[in-house]
């Protein structure tokens, strides 16, 4: 949570822009938290999985935007973001969910693999949490939730990259608890 943001009282219907909307953790946190009538900036790689749980939302009355991304990629969260502020003009919680693993031993992973899980699981999440920032303090109100890992604090065997992203994830959110 970022505590120096919440001298104004936060809305009814929170806004909540979720990465790695479209599957496990982050579409059950979606699903759970539309039960009690939040709006939902939905980010993800899959478009047409976006686009399915956006329909389930809207059978249920949840207004939604569904934005495809890739959290590896600046110009895609700037893009983000931007889309969330023009339909919803606040972005109240981000939930940093999106996250691939990579499991093998490390002189056997791809180049590519290190490379896509440190800039998926680290970088995405702390560019990101860099572009909403701004918004929050302009709203006097936001939450950062950052999904790590038990990972991040013992490395298992053969996940040394996912440990790592998940252990600079927690140094991050530490971090910026501080701020």
């Amino acid at each position: 949570c970022t505590k120096s943001m919440t001298s104004a009282a936060p809305p009814l219907a929170l806004v909540v822009l979720v990465t790695g909307a479209s599957a496990g953790i982050g579409r059950i946190t979606v699903e759970r938290l539309a039960r009690q009538g939040h709006r939902f900036v939905l980010a993800a790689r899959s478009a047409d999985k976006l686009a399915s749980l956006e329909q389930e939302l809207r059978d249920q009355g949840v207004e939604s935007l569904c934005v495809p991304t890739d959290v590896s990629d600046p110009n895609a969260l700037e893009h983000l973001v931007s889309a969330a502020v023009a339909k919803f003009g606040r972005i109240d919680v981000l939930i940093n969910n999106a996250g691939i693993e990579c499991f093998a031993p490390i002189d056997e992973l791809p180049v590519e693999n290190v490379v896509q899980t440190i800039e998926t699981n680290l970088t995405g999440a702390i560019l990101l949490t860099r572009l909403v920032v701004p918004v929050m303090r302009k709203q006097k109100f936001g939450r950062i939730i950052n999904l790590g890992s038990i990972a991040g604090k013992h490395g298992p065997a053969y996940g040394a990259v996912y440990g790592a992203t998940k252990a600079g994830l927690i140094a991050f959110t530490q971090a910026l608890r501080g701020e």
